[in-house]
């Protein structure tokens, strides 16, 4: 039997995961992105298009063996200092080879993001040594949807003003 979550959080989908639900459908509905944006943990919100996706194994041999790194061409800020080009850093989950995780990004797509600072864990989950700085966004709750489901659902004039990003590259590399 399928089980639908609304509003699921990363923890609730491991525990689908661990515990094997036969197939689980998640459900963040459409939150507000006035209410996202004025959200404290998200430190980032930027419109832009994907320009690279990939995904790389990462030191670890457990669960957590996938980081995912997508690249954004930004156009449009909301919130936070955020360059032309950002990058976010996000850990995957494998299950007999499917990737298991957040919103999925396809390369060419425009979204609206909202992005935030790894945590610890995260951090170790990606692998490298990223900078403090590094940011993870596509989760439910933190407003990252396609631009066209936010313009279809006149949900962008909830943002605000924005502005252009600035123009150095945000993209966080790791340390050398």
């Amino acid at each position: 039997m399928p089980v639908t979550v609304r509003n699921v959080t990363s923890s609730a989908v491991l525990a689908c995961f661990v515990f094997g639900a036969d197939h689980v459908r998640a459900d963040c509905g459409q939150s507000s992105l006035g209410r996202t944006v004025l959200n404290p943990t998200i430190t980032a919100m930027f419109q832009g298009t994907v320009i690279e996706v990939r995904r790389e194994r990462t030191r670890r041999a457990d669960i957590f063996s996938e980081r995912e790194i997508v690249t954004f061409n930004v156009d449009r800020v909301w919130k936070g200092n955020v360059a032309r080009v950002l990058t976010l850093y996000r850990p995957r989950m494998q299950r007999l080879g499917v990737s298991i995780g957040p919103q999925t990004f396809h390369r060419g797509r425009r979204y609206i993001v909202g992005a935030r600072p790894l945590t610890l864990d995260e951090r170790q989950r990606v692998g490298g040594d990223l900078r403090p700085e590094a940011l993870t966004g596509g989760y439910c709750g933190d407003g990252t949807m396609e631009l066209e489901v936010a313009e279809r659902n006149n949900m962008i004039e909830e943002l605000g003003v924005s502005r252009p990003p600035d123009p150095v590259s945000g993209s966080l590399p790791e340390r050398q």
